[in-house]
């Protein structure tokens, strides 16, 4: 019998440590401190969705564990992975729009290496992950082709070629809240994104379960 798991899911994410420039905006935005959860301020109105799943740029996907895997499975996998990774420079960090939601991009930099990174994290690690149920399915209707067999194969829709590197800022808001998120954001930003960016570390989240904020479990530097 696998090990006792404690969370529902388990994902492997970019999360800036909490300290740098890049965190404390996170914790500034979001009202939240990634590390422990907690939560800190008020947060901005726009921001419901991205403040329970944390300051972060996904690599691979929220997933349930598949029955034979166990939290220390999944954390092993995790370490041995790192260890064949190299660090990326993404470069410098800029709010834009995307899908109806604003998020911190790569402004240039390296979209093919973060591109290869995120992609060995998703093959590295599906073999720990348990199927899709036809309810996950059934809640993403309006995928395109490609994005509808990235799901059912890896369970997720924006892996591979679909991938971008970004870390959501907002929920989905109209183009007058947009502007009003981004202007908002622009205020809280500082001088937090006017130096270039490394993935120097992936990090491995757990889901306690709505409504309580993904958790920190582990930090893994990239050591190749």
């Amino acid at each position: 019998m696998p090990d006792q798991t404690i969370y529902s899911r388990y994902a492997v994410y970019f999360a800036p440590q909490p300290h740098s420039a890049l965190g404390q905006l996170g914790q500034r935005w979001l009202g939240l401190c990634a590390q422990t959860g907690t939560r800190t301020r008020p947060p901005s109105r726009f921001v419901a969705g991205p403040r329970r799943y944390g300051f972060h740029a996904t690599l691979k996907a929220p997933m349930r564990l598949a029955q034979d895997a166990s939290e220390d499975e999944f954390l092993g996998s995790v370490k041995s992975l790192a260890k064949l990774l190299q660090p990326v420079e993404l470069g410098l960090l800029e709010p834009r729009r995307l899908g109806g939601f604003l998020a911190l991009m790569q402004a240039n930099g390296a979209h093919d290496e973060v591109s290869n990174l995120a992609w060995s994290c998703v093959r590295s690690l599906d073999h720990l992950r348990a199927p899709l149920t036809p309810e996950d399915i059934a809640r993403r209707p309006d995928l395109k082709q490609a994005e509808q067999a990235n799901l059912l194969q890896w369970g997720y829709p924006y892996v591979a070629d679909q991938f971008r590197f970004h870390i959501t800022l907002t929920s989905a808001l109209s183009d007058t809240e947009l502007d009003e998120a981004e202007t908002a954001f622009r205020a809280a930003t500082g001088s937090s994104l006017d130096e270039p960016v490394m993935l120097d570390a992936i990090s491995v989240y757990g889901d306690p379960g709505a409504p309580d904020t993904f958790r920190l479990i582990k930090r893994f530097a990239l050591t190749a």
